[in-house]
């Protein structure tokens, strides 16, 4: 009488007068899901009330009405169930993971801090040792051409004076030749 009285459309029905009444109800995307959800159970098809139009009484046949009502409570309360579950250990790991994580975003941000000091530390360390390098090889370069220089001028100075000690021994020959002339002859 509810219905009448507050203006509802209303019908003859299966049991007399029925009052249309439009509810909620799962598609069969949302059935599938559950299904999945729920681990696979093959009663959630024959239990789920699938909405297909706006009238209950012609859609589903009264004999299994209440049985479609009671299983999909039964199965929103499994939802519930493996909804508390998921809830509980995200709140549990949650808070860890979330923990983790950050403490995995501040290890890495200290390690590339540390990589790029590293790298630009290495970075200069070889070019200095390069340039040390560069200027050892100029120097070894610039001492072997002194060194050489000193050697050709000392070679040079050598072949001079064993050109005049062999000069010199000459004329000390000749002039021992010169006298040992003069004391046989005297």
């Amino acid at each position: 009488m509810e219905h009448v009285q507050g203006n509802a459309f209303t019908q003859n029905g299966y049991a007399r007068l029925e009052a249309l009444f439009q509810c909620e109800g799962l598609d069969l995307n949302d059935v599938q899901y559950l299904y999945n959800l729920l681990g696979q159970d093959g009663d959630v098809f024959d239990l789920v009330l699938v909405l297909r139009s706006p009238s209950l009484l012609t859609e589903y046949e009264p004999g299994r009405l209440a049985q479609r009502v009671f299983g999909t409570v039964t199965v929103l309360r499994r939802v519930l169930i493996k909804y508390r579950e998921m809830e509980d250990q995200v709140r549990k790991l949650g808070k860890t993971s979330i923990s983790d994580a950050l403490k995995a975003q501040s290890e890495n941000r200290n390690l590339r801090r540390q990589h790029k000091f590293l790298g630009d530390y290495w970075a200069r360390e070889v070019k200095r040792l390069l340039d040390e390098k560069y200027d050892s090889t100029q120097r070894f370069r610039e001492d072997v051409r002194k060194i050489y220089h000193e050697c050709a001028e000392n070679k040079q100075a050598l072949e001079e004076e064993v050109h005049d000690l062999n000069e010199k021994l000459k004329d000390a020959t000749m002039h021992c030749q010169i006298l040992a002339r003069q004391l046989r002859k005297s």
